[in-house]
């Protein structure tokens, strides 16, 4: 009688199986089965690295197996076989990329959950799947969703294809994929009806913000792997994708703030209504509501903002010795100027790389602006930038800031403050400015020079602007200032600062 199974204990020491059963034939019942583990076994035995140097029979076994016609709960099956193949001798053999291939194309009509979770697999074992075959997958996948775990699967697979390389930058179907997924992920409204038929109803802010944490995700891949937006119905969507996590950011760290008792009802509501956003839970408390949880949202949505903006510049050598900035992605001053107006509003804790980034936002904005009217920073993105870095960090341990920090944010005023000095028009940033280079001075001694060069153009800056006051109130044709024009983020901002 031919022994069914064996394992350490029935095993001779040459390795092959009691009653006469090579490795063919031990093989080809497990085969039989699907039996991956017994498989995973059977190919870690002495001698089976030779017998698997000609494996035509489990290829053409694999390829009877893989077809429209398998059942799923078998074709489910047949991806642990490959995966158990692929840690073989046989993980080069491009039979194994054809099976894994065909496989997940099979999968992705009768289960697309599976089919997702298979490429995802296959990728991790270097087994290079084709795009199309990566973005049908998903796209087949994303329409039959029905929770956010579903669309977890999805961009977590696109995530990884795109850092693994496996589309061309300008590859039209990546783009076009991405393009539509971003959309949705970050619309600032329920879309749920965009996703699939069968996904659940969005009713509050906080299923719109689980969903555009999905789409931040997604966006960071999408231009750390360099993908090309550069069509007319494309071209925007990154620019698009930063002012909707930065309004939604900052609505999610006010809503946190009020159920904190931070703000009143008054200024949520008032905020959530000029970034047109209206739900009627806004304000609700439930059993359920975790403070910790939901006030790391905000400032997660609004980070993630910030990151994507900074990436949008780059910059390479110039003949002339000099850098030149360049825009990886489109970024008009108009996304500039919500995205510092959400971090102001938002009282975002930053730290000094972050500081940074604001600083280089501004300048390469500034510096790209010129011809290019529909780009143009505006004073007042500019005051909320310089406001953010000179602010001081919420969280000193002692009340005095590190040395380190003290010089890399007089770094970054000054790195601000290049292009920006003659349209900044805060007296009271300018003055805070002059604070924290006199703070960097005490922790650097060595840069006085610059630090005393900063401060004098600060100071001419200063009286630049109380001439220009002192003649607007001698002017008897000077119109008084509008009332009752200030923005919802700086009243949320007072208010919050009243209330500490």
């Amino acid at each position: 009688m031919v022994n069914q199974s064996f394992g350490p204990s029935d095993r001779p020491s040459g390795g092959r199986p009691r009653g006469g059963e090579g490795f063919p034939q031990a093989i080809h019942r497990a085969l039989d089965t699907l039996d991956a583990q017994r498989i995973r076994t059977l190919t870690q035995e002495p001698g089976a690295q030779e017998a698997l140097r000609d494996p035509g029979f489990i290829f053409q076994r694999m390829q009877r197996e893989i077809n429209a016609d398998q059942p799923v709960d078998r074709l489910v099956k047949v991806w642990p076989v490959l995966d158990a193949l692929s840690q073989t001798i046989l993980r080069n053999d491009r039979r194994l990329l054809i099976s894994a291939q065909r496989c997940v194309v099979e999968l992705q009509g009768k289960d697309p959950a599976s089919a997702v979770s298979v490429a995802h697999q296959a990728l991790d074992r270097g087994l290079a799947l084709a795009p199309q075959t990566i973005v049908t997958t998903v796209s087949k996948a994303w329409v039959r969703a029905e929770t956010l775990g579903s669309l977890d699967s999805c961009v977590s697979l696109l995530e990884f294809a795109l850092k693994r390389g496996a589309f061309d930058r300008t590859d039209r179907h990546a783009v076009g994929q991405c393009d539509a997924l971003l959309a949705i992920l970050c619309d600032p409204t329920p879309c749920h009806r965009r996703i699939s038929s069968r996904y659940r109803s969005e009713t509050t802010l906080a299923d719109i913000s689980a969903r555009m944490v999905l789409g931040a995700r997604l966006a960071q891949a999408v231009v750390e792997a360099g993908l090309v937006f550069n069509e007319i119905r494309n071209v925007e969507r990154i620019s698009m994708t930063i002012r909707a996590l930065s309004t939604v950011g900052v609505i999610a760290s006010l809503q946190a703030s009020y159920k904190a008792g931070e703000i009143s009802r008054a200024g949520l509501m008032t905020a959530a209504h000029e970034a047109k956003l209206q739900f009627t839970d806004l304000d609700a408390r439930d059993a359920t509501y975790d403070p910790q949880q939901e006030a790391a949202v905000g400032p997660t949505l609004m980070k993630a903002a910030l990151t994507l903006a900074y990436q949008c510049f780059g910059s390479e050598p110039a003949q002339d010795g000099t850098a030149r900035t360049f825009r990886r992605y489109a970024l008009p001053g108009a996304t500039v100027g919500t995205l510092f107006r959400a971090l102001e509003g938002g009282k975002l804790h930053l730290e000094d790389l972050e500081r940074e980034w604001i600083a280089v936002i501004a300048f390469c904005a500034l510096e790209l602006e010129h011809g290019q009217r529909e780009d143009v920073v505006r004073a007042a993105t500019l005051n909320s930038a310089l406001g953010l870095v000179v602010r001081r960090p919420l969280d000193l341990p002692d009340g005095k800031e590190s040395a380190e920090t003290a010089i890399r944010r007089a770094s970054c005023v000054s790195y601000l403050l290049y292009h920006a000095l003659p349209r900044i028009t805060e007296v009271s940033f300018l003055n805070s400015a002059i604070e924290v280079l006199a703070a960097a001075f005490d922790a650097n001694p060595d840069g006085a020079n610059e630090y005393s060069v900063w401060h004098d153009a600060i100071e001419k800056r200063l009286a630049e602007i109380q001439r220009a006051r002192d003649e607007k109130v001698r002017s008897p044709s000077a119109s008084r200032p509008p009332q009752g024009t200030t923005g919802w983020f700086s009243k949320a901002l007072k208010e919050g600062y009243d209330n500490s």
